[in-house]
């Protein structure tokens, strides 16, 4: 049996709604070091990211380029994120899909996206998966309440046989939740 790690990261706190489109929303400065707060809380949970996908909108490009800079100043770089527009669709099935489309060697994917898909697909995630008392139960109340700018929820997927396309048919466990700050 394999296992993999999902990481899914909302976006850091953005500027209020511009005159221009909604994509072309930056982060604030509060935001910015948010952004690299979750590069180091990825590097203090040892997670080395194999694969990581990211919405096209502006602050979820700016959020991963921070928390990269961390992982790249601790010695762990992270590859090319993919632009992923399913992401800024912002559905569950849309989410889902992302992760169903990953390819089988990926070990730790990080997904950069956005609310309501993010705490949606991660609050289901949280819920059904084993009540053995074991995983990150502080992690699962907090994801219950919601999911705030730079929240990162991390599952353990167990898996046999099944791959990523199969991903709804493994077991996932909530490992860690928090919402790094700068």
């Amino acid at each position: 049996m394999t296992s993999r790690r999902l990481v899914l990261i909302r976006h850091a706190q953005a500027q209020p709604g511009l005159s221009g489109p909604d994509a072309d929303r930056p982060l604030t400065a509060q935001g910015r070091l948010d952004g690299r707060a979750v590069g180091r809380w990825l590097v203090e949970q040892r997670l080395a990211p194999s694969r990581v996908v990211v919405s096209p909108a502006v602050r979820t490009r700016q959020s991963w380029a921070g928390a990269a800079a961390e992982l790249a100043a601790a010695g762990t770089p992270a590859p090319e994120p993919i632009i992923d527009e399913r992401l800024y669709r912002n559905t569950p099935d849309d989410l889902l899909a992302v992760i169903g489309s990953t390819p089988e060697e990926t070990e730790v994917l990080v997904v950069v996206g956005h609310n309501p898909s993010t705490h949606l697909v991660a609050a289901s995630l949280a819920a059904t998966g084993p009540d053995d008392g074991s995983g990150d139960e502080a992690g699962r109340r907090m994801l219950a309440v919601g999911y705030p700018t730079s929240g990162v929820a991390v599952f353990d997927v167990e898996q046999t046989v099944v791959g990523w396309g199969e991903f709804g048919r493994s077991a996932t466990r909530l490992v860690a939740f928090a919402a790094p700050r700068g």
